[in-house]
């Protein structure tokens, strides 16, 4: 069985090294592939940061869950709905910068034959993106960091009334 094995041949077929014709004007070419690159980079350090927010906010629900569970005393764990709120307001503004720098991204993108000027300014491209506020009070965070707020507050009253 083993000695039935012929050799496989391939057949290759030249590479042109002629380019194949200049690039279509929706292409990004050059310093606007690195504009692009630039952009997407601040993007993605944008979602991570709101990922460890988001995590962030957990880890304090569950520091203060844990506080709750040992202390006898409650009055006071209405100071962690404080940071709660802050974090989700962040969460809010990362959210809206990386709106803003999407549109950025698309502008520069789609920015025809004119050479890219490198500018980060998001302020002529935040028209469609709406305010800070809008947000932070998207579907997404809402129900996210809302619901951990709520939780908390419900958790913290029934507490109270306990005592």
């Amino acid at each position: 069985m083993i000695g039935d094995l012929r050799p496989l041949s391939v057949t290759v077929a030249p590479i042109s090294s002629a380019p194949a014709g200049p690039p279509a004007e929706s292409e990004p070419t050059g310093p606007r592939i690195q504009h692009l690159d630039m952009i997407q980079g601040v993007i993605t350090r944008l979602a991570s940061n709101s990922f460890d927010l988001k995590r962030w906010s957990v880890l304090l629900l569950s520091g203060a869950l844990v506080f709750l569970a040992r202390a006898d005393d409650t009055e006071h764990l209405w100071v962690a709905i404080v940071p709660l709120l802050a974090l989700w307001f962040l969460d809010g503004y990362f959210l809206n910068q990386e709106r803003l720098f999407r549109q950025l991204y698309d502008k520069v993108r789609s920015g025809g034959p004119a050479p890219t000027d490198f500018s980060m300014a998001t302020a002529a491209s935040g028209a469609g993106v709406g305010p800070w506020l809008r947000a932070t009070l998207s579907r997404t965070l809402l129900l996210f960091h809302g619901s951990l707020t709520l939780a908390f507050s419900a958790l913290v009253f029934v507490l109270r009334l306990e005592d």
